[in-house]
């Protein structure tokens, strides 16, 4: 049976055309501390904790006697933004063929750009969150799919070495292990249905810690084939089990621009996002990686 394609309002076309999306704004953005700067590389002044962390406590020293002198140290750490590219080709045949279903293929590839760099940069976010060199590290003695593995202790650890952090980062693959697991059901043992679900997951963390304000389970959608090859599907972050502060997660911006060019022989629009960024750690020490989880 076929059907008059005329006949379908263009809200509906437009609506169904498209089919699976990956975000458009970086999880690195919405979860970092953003810094605007000027230059694509350059230093950034940090303190050390060795001096913002209060001394050893001395209950108290006599009259008279010398108050140990807390001498401030500064450090430095570096950052370069690399360029996170999005971009597009727009025959005109084909966009002609679609705007007389009234669909705004311009607007499309536009979101599309975005998105392909934003993917770029939370690759880069995934990478700084996983770094031995840039996080405290701790091991699970066993993947979360095993029911004998101790998930709540391994946080409970990773906690303790960051500082009791603000922010965790959970990869979706790690959640979905969590929600049948021991730990987590004997939790909720009054309803039985084999499995918590993500929500709850994440109230679940955020009860372990009181300074734990931010729980993120990183499930971005991307694309892992080729133009023209079958669809791959993957998650960013899958794997990742990370606890820190969200202040020493810093995204350095250097700035977005979205442009339009035209090439005449292929007769085709080229749309181009590109997102100067960079994603630095501060601190070692208030951040750790629980490696092994799955």
């Amino acid at each position: 049976m076929g059907y008059n394609q005329n006949t379908i309002p263009e809200s509906v076309i437009a609506e169904v055309f498209e089919g699976l999306k990956s975000e458009e704004m970086s999880l690195a953005e919405q979860i970092g501390y953003a810094t605007r700067v000027m230059d694509i590389a350059g230093t950034l002044p940090v303190s050390a904790s060795i001096t913002s962390l209060a001394g050893i406590p001395l209950g108290g020293i006599q009259e008279g006697a010398m108050a140990p002198e807390n001498i401030d140290g500064f450090g430095s750490v570096d950052y370069r933004c690399l360029r996170h590219i999005g971009s597009d080709v727009l025959l005109d045949g084909i966009v002609r063929s679609l705007e007389a279903f009234g669909y705004d293929s311009l607007a499309a590839s536009a979101r599309s750009c975005r998105a392909q760099a934003a993917a770029s940069i939370d690759a880069l976010l995934n990478a700084r969150l996983i770094d031995a060199a840039l996080n405290e590290t701790t091991a699970a003695a066993l993947p979360y799919t095993n029911p004998g593995s101790t998930p709540i202790q391994d946080m409970f650890a990773a906690q303790r070495l960051c500082g009791r952090g603000d922010l965790a980062v959970i990869g979706g693959d790690v959640a979905e292990a969590l929600s049948t697991h021991p730990d987590f059901l004997s939790q909720t043992a009054y309803f039985d249905a084999g499995g918590v679900g993500m929500g709850t997951i994440v109230q679940q963390m955020r009860g372990l810690s009181p300074s734990l304000q931010t729980v993120v389970v990183g499930s971005t959608m991307f694309r892992a084939s080729n133009p023209g090859q079958a669809l791959q599907l993957n998650y960013q972050f899958d794997g990742t089990l990370w606890f820190g502060h969200s202040r020493s997660l810093v995204f350095v911006d250097a700035g977005s621009v979205s442009e339009m060019g035209r090439e005449v022989r292929r007769e085709a629009s080229i749309l181009r996002h590109t997102h100067r960024a960079d994603i630095i750690r501060t601190h070692v020490e208030m951040g750790c990686t629980v490696t092994g989880v799955i």
